[in-house]
């Protein structure tokens, strides 16, 4: 069973590709709509602010992170790797309803986790049946800025803001899953992620309400992502 949820974000279209490496409010990122993470796991002691704006075009899916964070640890720095235990957030994308997922989890400092998960869980905190691990030459197509170069390997206890952009292509998703088009007469459902369990400050938020703080995989939990 579905969470309820009257959350849902449009994607503008845009006519020029934003440059990587610009700014939250750089000119071709103003007309874009803010979605926040709201919703956080009980124990979730420390609750920063973490925003998002998408953009897409013809060939691209583009997205900025904006983390208003503390207490910051980053040590991954290997493709694949387990960056959620980082300063981290992550997006999650279902193209078609009889489909499965992708998920890219990325650190502060741009570390990539890209997985497909192929058969949505469908009881409460079970996995997927499936998981396949996009290789190297999949996820090295998802391009990521970030504004924090290099590992952290001494927690940061004072506040800071970080961003990170990503540009993953629309071929990525459809070499994985259904991708119907025209977009815009075709939803897909998504659910985004900021947590850090690695910290002396540990937390789990997402846009999308959760029916628990065990797992993000919970499609059943996502929400509609429009084209417009």
């Amino acid at each position: 069973m579905a969470v309820a949820s009257e959350l849902s974000y449009v994607a503008l279209k845009t006519r020029r590709q934003p440059g990587i490496g610009g700014k939250w409010n750089s000119p071709d990122r103003t007309h874009a709509e803010e979605l926040s993470l709201t919703y956080f796991c009980e124990d979730s002691e420390f609750r920063p602010q973490t925003d998002l704006k998408l953009l897409y075009d013809a060939q691209h899916l583009y997205g900025v992170f904006r983390v208003r964070d503390q207490y910051v640890y980053c040590a991954e720095t290997e493709y694949q790797a387990d960056v959620t235990r980082d300063a981290s957030v992550a997006a999650y994308f279902q193209a078609s309803p009889d489909g499965g997922y992708l998920a890219f989890e990325m650190n502060c400092c741009g570390t990539l986790r890209a997985r497909y998960f192929e058969e949505p869980s469908v009881e409460k905190g079970a996995l997927p049946g499936r998981i396949a691990q996009l290789p190297w030459k999949d996820g090295h197509q998802v391009r990521i800025y970030t504004s924090q170069f290099g590992a952290i390997e001494s927690e940061i206890p004072e506040p800071m803001t970080w961003y990170l952009e990503f540009v993953i292509p629309f071929a990525l998703f459809e070499k994985y899953t259904i991708v119907n088009r025209p977009l815009r007469d075709n939803p897909w459902r998504a659910n985004f992620y900021k947590c850090a369990s690695r910290c002396s400050h540990p937390h789990r938020a997402s846009w999308s309400p959760l029916r628990d703080g065990v797992s993000f995989n919970q499609p059943e939990s996502f929400a509609p992502l429009y084209f417009a």
